[in-house]
Formats: C-alpha cells, sequence, structure tokens
C-alpha cells in the first residue's frame, strides 16, 4: 500500500511539472525559458532516481542484506550521476574523444543548450527594422564556440566583409551562415577564397539564419550594376521565412524589436549551466533515442534534423522566391547550392529545383540562367566539425575551387 500510495505523489509531481513547464515556454520572461528547462529535467532526474534507487535498494536488500537500503542506494545513485555529469561536461568540451554512437546526443545538446548563437548575442548582433538584424557595423569581435574560435571584421552595413565590395562588385555570394563563414576565419570562407581564385571581385553577404527570402531584400543594400553572376546557397532553416514571405504576397514580414530581444533573452537563457544539466539532457535524448529504434515511444524534436523532411515543397518555394524576385536572368548567371547538415545535403532539394527551373513557368523566367552545383558531392566527414553543424575551412576551400571552376566555364570572359 505504501508504495502504491509513493507511486500517486510520483505520478501527480511529474504531471504538476509537466503542466509549469508548458505555462513557463509559452510566457516571454527572462526567466521562462530557464524554468522550462529545468522542469524539464527534474522530471527526467525522478523518473531516473526512482527507479534506480528503488533498484539499487531491492538488490542491496535482496543479496546484502543492508540495513538502510533506500539511503545507501541513494546515496551510490547521487555518486553515479555525479560523475556522469563530470565525464559528459569532458566529452562536450572534447568532442575528439566522444564515442561515435554518443554523437548525436551530444550535437543535440550542442545546438539547444549550449551553442552560442552569433545573431541572437547582443554582443555581436543589433536589431535592424529591414532585416530584423545584422552583426553590429563596423566592428571587430572574436567569436567563438567550443569547436573554434575567429576573428570578425564588419562593414558599415553589418557584413562579414569590407566596405569595398558594397560597390561594383561582379560576383556576390548571398546564404546564412555557412555563407558568412561561422566556423572559419573570415579569409578562409569560401566568398574570399572564390575571389582569390578566380580574380572576379566577390561580395559576401552572408548572414546566419537568414532565409532565401531576406538574403534577396539584402541585395538592395549594395551596388549591383556590374553583378555578373549570383551565388545563392539554400539551407533547409529557410523553408519557414520563405514560406511566411510567400503567403504574405512575396513581401516579407519582419518582427518587431521586442521579439529580437525576446530570442536573445531565450538565446542567453537556455546557455546557463546549472548542476546536472549535461547528464539529465542528453541522458534522456539518448535513452529515448535508444527505445526509438525498437519502436517510436517518443517525439523527439531536433530542428536540424526536422528542416530536411520535404525537400520537394522547399524546392518549389524556393523558385517561387525567384521567380517573384526583381533579378533578370537575363543578365546574370544565378548558381544554386545548398550547404547544410551532411544527412539534409543528401536530400532531393536541388535535383528537385533543376527538374522544375526546366518546366514551365519557370522555365520561361529562367531560361539558361540558373547553374546548380552539388556541394555535398564535395566535401568528407573530415569537412565538418563534430558537434557544430558548419564546415571546417578544408570544406570552404574545396567549394570555392569548384565555383571558381564553375564560374570559369559558364561565365563570358571579364
Amino acid at each position: 500500500m505504501k508504495i502504491l500510495r509513493n507511486a500517486l505523489w510520483f505520478i501527480v509531481v511529474l504531471l504538476i511539472l509537466q503542466v509549469i513547464k508548458v505555462v513557463l515556454s509559452r510566457q516571454t520572461l527572462p526567466w521562462s525559458v530557464l524554468g522550462a528547462i529545468i522542469c524539464g529535467c527534474m522530471q527526467f532526474f525522478l523518473v531516473m532516481a526512482f527507479t534506480g534507487v528503488w533498484f539499487c535498494a531491492w538488490i542491496l536488500r535482496k543479496f546484502f542484506s543492508a540495513r538502510r537500503p533506500v539511503a545507501m542506494a541513494s546515496f551510490t545513485i547521487g555518486i553515479w550521476v555525479t560523475v556522469m555529469e563530470c565525464l559528459l561536461a569532458w566529452w562536450m568540451h572534447h568532442p575528439d574523444r566522444l564515442p561515435v554512437s554518443f554523437r548525436p546526443s551530444f550535437a543535440y545538446y550542442y545546438d539547444y543548450f549550449q551553442e552560442d548563437l552569433l545573431q541572437f548575442d547582443a554582443r555581436y548582433a543589433v536589431y535592424d527594422t529591414g532585416l530584423f538584424y545584422t552583426l553590429k557595423p563596423e566592428s571587430r569581435f572574436s567569436f567563438r564556440n567550443i569547436e573554434f574560435d575567429n576573428e570578425y571584421r564588419t562593414n558599415r552595413v553589418g557584413l562579414r566583409d569590407g566596405d569595398s565590395i558594397l560597390s561594383s562588385a561582379q560576383v556576390i555570394c548571398l546564404g546564412d551562415s555557412y555563407t558568412m563563414g561561422w566556423g572559419v576565419e573570415q579569409d578562409s570562407s569560401f566568398p574570399v577564397r572564390l575571389a582569390a581564385l578566380s580574380g572576379w571581385k566577390v561580395a559576401n553577404l552572408g548572414m546566419a539564419s537568414y532565409g532565401t527570402a531576406r538574403e534577396l531584400k539584402g541585395l538592395g543594400r549594395v551596388d549591383t550594376s556590374k553583378l555578373r553572376c549570383l551565388i545563392i546557397q539554400y539551407c533547409c532553416n529557410d523553408q519557414g521565412e520563405n514560406l511566411a514571405c510567400q503567403k504574405h504576397g512575396y513581401k516579407l514580414p519582419i518582427s518587431s524589436r521586442d521579439t529580437y530581444e525576446d530570442l536573445v533573452r531565450a538565446a542567453r537563457s537556455s546557455r546557463i549551466y546549472f548542476p546536472g544539466k549535461y547528464f539529465l539532457i542528453i541522458g534522456n535524448f539518448f535513452g529515448k533515442s535508444l527505445l526509438n529504434k525498437i519502436y517510436p515511444f517518443f517525439s523527439l524534436p531536433w530542428e536540424r534534423k526536422d528542416w530536411g523532411k520535404g525537400q520537394e515543397d522547399q524546392a518549389r518555394i524556393f523558385l517561387d522566391l525567384l521567380y517573384h524576385s526583381g533579378i533578370n536572368f537575363g543578365k546574370l548567371k544565378v548558381v544554386i547550392t545548398m550547404m547544410d547538415d551532411p544527412e539534409n545535403m543528401q536530400g532531393t532539394f536541388l535535383k528537385e529545383a533543376e527538374r522544375l527551373s526546366m518546366q514551365m513557368p519557370y522555365r520561361e523566367r529562367f531560361g539558361k540562367g540558373l547553374l546548380f552545383m552539388d556541394a555535398g558531392k564535395l566535401l568528407t566527414p573530415d569537412d565538418h566539425y563534430i558537434l557544430d553543424a558548419h564546415f571546417k575551412a578544408s570544406g570552404h576551400e574545396k567549394i570555392a575551387r569548384a565555383l571558381s571552376k564553375l564560374l570559369t566555364r559558364d561565365l563570358p570572359s571579364r
């Protein structure tokens, strides 16, 4: 009877924590994100502690005739959790030592609870009424995460490039963090390497988390009078912004300053550490992933992976944005490429976009102005970071060389 009563109280506490977590997740208070994370961790801790202590106490009582089995079991579980927390924290900061089977769980933690997001960090970025945010104009700073530490130099409009590219660029690179050069030094990003290899004047308009709609809108910040080629890098996380632009008559709605500041606070709160955080979050995700291999018991949303679904629809929406853009496809070559999580880059986006581009009405609008380059075929696992979804300098170099060959082959000489 006592066991049943304790089990009922245990279930009640879990339900109360679930309600609190849901309520907090819908708030925009400075501490609501952290509060929701803590509630989720407490739920997993209670489940783990309840089952662990009960099992250990049963073993101590049955095989060792322990006088205080619950106390001894609680102490044992406490020591085990502490050791595991230290081990997981060390692995997180030494990902090259991380067993391959654990990498997805650590990458999940990194994405949501460890990674510093440049675009939502007040030290590096500012709100912009036309584009939601940019990097701080005319600034120099160091930006780091676990696997890299890079220097940034921005021009007067908040791009990771010099002021000279704002006029007379012959090639413009549009894209998100991959184009901006997340994880590499400024001179190692593929737009800069492309300029060095090809001799063309190349502008890097890449900005972390911009979708295609904002990237096209950002073209208005630079002089395009001498533009010969536009390189557009797609990432599957562009789909939300692109769809919103399409639904609003191909006019991109820009959220308010308050919304941006809420995102800044949420990003900062999610990175706050508390004792047991590594073990409780990584252990929870890893355990559920194992059980899902037997049967899909749990929903494990992970944006990096979920973005890659429905790439056929993404390709159509992407082409619709190009169709309704102000690009003169009769005078420009437009190179389409995709940079994303390795699994997403193996999807159908590029093939579907190329197939659709040869059908009406796209064929009439684009003519022979579109070129496609599959960056995924160029890269090996050594070109990717272990936790971070971005490319190392070696990956940028391979992409720059492939683009240089493409421009040499398909663009008329200067």
